[in-house]
């Protein structure tokens, strides 16, 4: 449970919105002309073929998916589109009751965002797109840096945490041990050494179920079942000027890094 402020939208921004359904792409091309940049480009593709397609002949800043009819075609077109050299971060929009399986081979150095389709709002949209670029770039840091990956990581305005194989943190990155000195958060050498979870109890106020999924789906991330796991939450940040009873909702990334034992997991934010 990593709160910090997301970067705002690009001045221009380029979508692909992957979406059969008139309506549907209708009702998200609206949803994007509301999101912050200053300029928005909407292309739209109808099959997942097509968009394969476009997004070899076009650079895109997001890829937005109406997987509602069929999750697996949808995280088969991240998998083909990574296989042709192209990697962008995602948007799935879907009716399932749980998330499609999404690992880092299929979205490579991206990221993949759920939305569930009945919580979708202009706002959510706005946030998941900001996270979603801001995590990838994270991500792809943390996958292709070697001995300088301390200073990479201190480069990033992101929360950035890697957690040792027990989940407890074992480095930080510079921009979370501002905000703990900050915000003076009960957690001695700024959490290193410290499980995972206890952080979070520590430093925030954090719904208990989102704590219990978090729980479950670390312990999965290390047993080497999941590789990466995408959910939003809900906690009491200390931030200034928010009230005692203010809740914030933010997403949060646990990703397994597959460079063989022991195990490895990057928190984001």
């Amino acid at each position: 449970m990593l709160f910090h402020r997301l970067p705002p939208q690009p001045q221009s921004l380029r979508v692909l919105v992957v979406a059969d359904d008139q309506a549907s792409y209708d009702m998200l091309r609206q949803m994007l002309v509301q999101v912050g940049a200053h300029e928005v480009t909407v292309s739209r593709a109808t099959t997942y073929q097509a968009a394969v397609e476009q997004l070899q002949e076009t650079s895109f800043d997001v890829l937005l998916i109406d997987s509602s009819r069929n999750d697996s075609s949808a995280i088969d077109l991240l998998r083909t589109s990574r296989n042709r050299g192209v990697t962008v971060p995602a948007i799935l929009l879907t009716d399932a009751a749980t998330s499609p399986n999404v690992s880092n081979e299929d979205v490579d150095v991206g990221t993949t965002v759920v939305i569930y389709r009945q919580d979708l709002t202009p706002a959510l949209l706005d946030r998941s797109i900001r996270y979603a670029m801001t995590q990838a770039q994270a991500v792809k840091a943390v996958h292709s840096v070697g001995a300088c990956a301390g200073s990479v990581l201190d480069a990033l305005q992101s929360h950035i945490l890697v957690l040792d194989a027990d989940g407890a943190l074992l480095d930080v990155n510079r921009a979370w041990r501002v905000f703990v000195a900050t915000y003076g958060l009960p957690l001695a050498n700024d959490g290193v050494g410290t499980p995972y979870i206890s952080a979070c109890r520590a430093a925030f106020d954090v719904r208990e179920r989102d704590v219990t999924a978090l729980t479950t789906a670390l312990n999965a991330m290390l047993a080497g079942e999941i590789d990466t796991y995408v959910c939003e939450c809900a906690c009491h940040p200390p931030l200034e000027g928010s009230a005692p009873s203010t809740q914030y909702r933010y997403a949060v990334t646990l990703s397994r890094l597959d460079d063989g034992d022991p195990a490895r997991v990057v928190v984001q934010p």
